[in-house]
C-alpha cells in the first residue's frame, strides 16, 4: 500500500446511533407549558407583591417625576412605625412629597418659563417689575439676600458653565475664565458690576411682592455676553428645597425620616436619635468615607465636597487633577477651596441656616481659625479636613471612629 493512500476505514459507512423517538409528545409539551405558566405566575405574584405589599422599616421616598421634573432631594424615611400600614404610608408620603417637590422644582428653576407660574426665569425676564411670587420662593429668596450677594451670582454661573459642561480639557481651557485671558476678562468686568447694589439688588415688597433691581450698565452688559440670568441660587439650592419640603413634611406630622441631595444638604426631622453621619472626602479623586460621626436630631447638615454629585454639573477636573468647583466666591467670582471637605451640623436648626454661617468660609481661599471659633458660639458644630488634618468644632458631632 502506498504510503499516500487513505485508511479504508475512512471510506467506510459511518455507524448509525439509534435514538428511540417518542410516540406521543404531547405529554412533554404541555408539562413544559404548565412549568413556564407557573415562573410567569410567580413573576406575576411578586410584582404585584411589591405594588401591594411592603415591608416595615427604613426605605428611600422618591419624588414621581411622571407628572414632571422634580427636585433632586429623597426622604429616608420610617415605614409601619404607627398604626398604619407601610404600604398606606409610603402611598401617602410619596404623593405628598412628589407634589411638593415637583412644585419646588417649579419655582426654582432659573433655565424656563413654567405656565401659570412666576418663578426665578420669570423675576429674571420682569427686571424692574412688581412681581408676586409664591410665599415659598420669596422667603427663599429673602433668605438667600440676607447671607450675601450669592443669589446675584447667575451670569457668573452661566460663565462657569462652560466649563462644567465640557466634554475635554481643551474645551474646558477654552471657556475657563483662569486659563483663558479673554473669558477672565469679561468674569472680572461682570464681577465689577454684581457686586454693586446700584447695578443689582432685590426689593422684598408686602404680599409676596419681589422686584429686580437692574440697572442699563448691567442690562447691557448681560445682553452683550447673552444672559438674562441673574437670580441663580446656584450650588445653594438644595439647602432651601430640603428646607422647604422639611417644612412641608412637618406641617402634614411627618418627622419619621431624614431629607438629604446629592450635593450634601441633610435635614433630619427626627428626634429618636442618636442617628450616624459619614465623613466624606474626596482627596484621593474618588468619594470615600473619612470617619463616622455621631449626632442628636432633629438637624440639619452640610456634608461639603469640592466634587459634589447631582444632576447638574457642578464641577469639572482636570487630566492633572485640577479641580473647579461652583463654590464660587463674590469677591471675584472665582471658585475657591478653603478646605477638602465640610461637615457641618445645627443642632435643631436649618440648611439654609448652617449654610449662612459657612458660607464665606466654604469660599475662602484659606481656612481662617477665628471664623471657624466664631461657629461653635453660634451653636454649629463642624469636622473640617484639610490634607491629612481634620479640626472638630463644636460639641454637636461626636467622632465615632476615623483619624
Amino acid at each position: 500500500m502506498k504510503r499516500e493512500a487513505r485508511d479504508i476505514r475512512e471510506r467506510m459507512p459511518r455507524p448509525v446511533k439509534r435514538i428511540p423517538l417518542e410516540e406521543n409528545p404531547t405529554g412533554k409539551r404541555i408539562a413544559g407549558a404548565l412549568v413556564a405558566l407557573a415562573v410567569a405566575g410567580l413573576a406575576l405574584f411578586f410584582a404585584l407583591r411589591g405594588l401591594t405589599q411592603v415591608d416595615a422599616g427604613w426605605t428611600w421616598i422618591e419624588g414621581d417625576s411622571a407628572e414632571g421634573p422634580v427636585t433632586e432631594v429623597r426622604l429616608w424615611a420610617e415605614l409601619g412605625a404607627e398604626s398604619d400600614s407601610p404600604l398606606t404610608e409610603r402611598r401617602y408620603l410619596t404623593k405628598l412629597f412628589s407634589q411638593a417637590s415637583r412644585e419646588l422644582y417649579t419655582l426654582f428653576t432659573p433655565y424656563e418659563i413654567v405656565s401659570g407660574v412666576q418663578n426665578l426665569w420669570w423675576i429674571n425676564h420682569h427686571p424692574n417689575e412688581e412681581i408676586q411670587v409664591d410665599p415659598r420662593l420669596y422667603g427663599a429668596l429673602r433668605e438667600s439676600a440676607e447671607a450675601g450677594r450669592q443669589i446675584f451670582l447667575g451670569p457668573v454661573y452661566e460663565i462657569w458653565d462652560g466649563v462644567f459642561f465640557s466634554e475635554s480639557d481643551g474645551e474646558a481651557q477654552e471657556a475657563d475664565p483662569l486659563l483663558n485671558p479673554e473669558t477672565g476678562a469679561v468674569l472680572a468686568e461682570m464681577m465689577a458690576l454684581l457686586g454693586r447694589e446700584d447695578q443689582i439688588s432685590l426689593d422684598f415688597l408686602a404680599e409676596n411682592k419681589v422686584r429686580l433691581n437692574l440697572a442699563p450698565e448691567l442690562a447691557a452688559l448681560g445682553a452683550e455676553m447673552g444672559t438674562d440670568r441673574y437670580l441663580d441660587f446656584g450650588w445653594t439650592q438644595n439647602a432651601y428645597i430640603a428646607d422647604l419640603l422639611a417644612e412641608a413634611l412637618g406641617q402634614a406630622g411627618w418627622t419619621r425620616g431624614i431629607l438629604s441631595s446629592p450635593d450634601g444638604f441633610i435635614r433630619c426631622l427626627d428626634d429618636r436619635g442618636p442617628f450616624t453621619l459619614e465623613v466624606l472626602t474626596s482627596e484621593t479623586g474618588k468619594i470615600s468615607q473619612a470617619a463616622l460621626a455621631e449626632y442628636e436630631g432633629p438637624a440639619a447638615a452640610l456634608q461639603l465636597l469640592p466634587t459634589p454629585q447631582g444632576t447638574r454639573r457642578r464641577f469639572y477636573q482636570y487630566g492633572d487633577g485640577t479641580l473647579r468647583t461652583t463654590w464660587i466666591s463674590t469677591e471675584d467670582g472665582q471658585p475657591h477651596q478653603g478646605a477638602d471637605s465640610w461637615t457641618v451640623l445645627s443642632p435643631g436648626g436649618t440648611c439654609g441656616g448652617a449654610l449662612r454661617a459657612t458660607l464665606e468660609l466654604i469660599t475662602a481661599e484659606k481656612l481662617g481659625a477665628s471664623q471657624m471659633e466664631t461657629l461653635a458660639q453660634e451653636g454649629i458644630s463642624a469636622l473640617v479636613q484639610q490634607g491629612d488634618n481634620m479640626y472638630l468644632i463644636g460639641d454637636g458631632l461626636r467622632l465615632m471612629e476615623g483619624p
